[in-house]
């Protein structure tokens, strides 16, 4: 009795709306067409963002003012969730493809090691002496893990990795919280 599956799952509503979190922007493109305009595109994981507003680009610390929200059909004063925009800085920092730009006051945690809960899809038993690449949204950064994993088990491991990552916890935010570990050699 009732609606299928399938009709439940396509209606249902997130408990929380994507633009009610903090703002998480990772940087997917840095778009330089001139000496005038430095802009830096991507989607919006979560949370909103005005013109005006300070925001901090992570792993650096630095600090900006949002300048402009460029989108194809012109400059909007605020975006949220999941939109695709790019931001004008009203300073010229040092930011690159993978880097996140979150509010200062709401910034995630940022760092080189970190505990996971992890699903191992990988034939081979997870290698302590190997390393692997973690991709968290548009960025990749090299790790090592350590733990015991076999196909299909749920396991807790310490991830070790090569620079600073910004994140937050997966019951905070999904799309800064998970990531997608990759075997370089099998891919």
């Amino acid at each position: 009795k009732g609606p299928t599956l399938l009709d439940l799952i396509e209606s249902a509503e997130p408990k929380r709306p994507l633009s009610a979190l903090s703002f998480r922007f990772p940087v997917q493109l840095v778009i330089r067409p001139h000496l005038d305009f430095r802009g830096y595109a991507g989607q919006i994981t979560s949370g909103r963002v005005r013109q005006g507003d300070v925001v901090v680009a992570l792993p650096s610390g630095k600090r900006s003012r949002v300048k402009r929200i460029v989108t194809f059909d012109g400059d909007l004063v605020e975006a949220a969730a999941p939109q695709s925009v790019t931001l004008e800085l009203e300073d010229e920092l040092d930011i690159s493809r993978g880097d996140l730009l979150a509010l200062p006051a709401s910034a995630p945690s940022v760092a080189r090691r970190l505990h996971s809960t992890v699903v191992w899809m990988n034939d081979e038993p997870l290698d302590n002496r190997k390393s692997y690449l973690l991709q968290h949204g548009t960025r990749v950064i090299p790790a090592r893990l350590h733990g015991v994993a076999s196909l299909n088990e749920i396991v807790q491991v310490e991830v070790e990795l090569a620079e600073t990552l910004p994140f937050d916890t997966y019951r905070q935010n999904r799309g800064t919280g998970g990531f997608i570990l990759i075997d370089p050699i099998r891919n």
